[in-house]
């Protein structure tokens, strides 16, 4: 079922449709405006459109600076335990073939 979230940027309000769960709809927007309210300041605080572009664009450069961070982080994270897995599954094997040669 699809939850509403609204999201308060720049002092408007925008309302979206999601199927995310509240909490985690809720906890989404409160990411983005947090992230905006932190580019605003490192630029200086917004006024006219294109200082509000560029909070936007700057915002979403961190956001996506850190997705980016995270998915090397769990790819890293997903090769490591397929190595061990690799490593646990031919020590298994080792075992066994030992086992039936006794």
């Amino acid at each position: 079922m699809a939850q509403k979230v609204t999201i308060n940027v720049f002092g408007e309000e925008f309302t979206f449709e999601t199927q995310a769960s509240q909490a985690q709809a809720s906890q989404v927007a409160e990411y983005v405006a947090q992230q905006v309210q932190l580019a605003e300041v490192g630029l200086g605080g917004a006024s006219g459109p294109k200082k509000k572009i560029a909070v936007m664009v700057l915002a979403a450069m961190g956001i996506a600076h850190e997705y980016m961070d995270l998915k090397a982080d769990h790819e890293a994270f997903l090769e490591r335990m397929k190595a061990r897995s690799k490593e646990i599954l031919r020590r298994v094997d080792e075992t066994v073939a030992a086992k039936k040669n006794k």
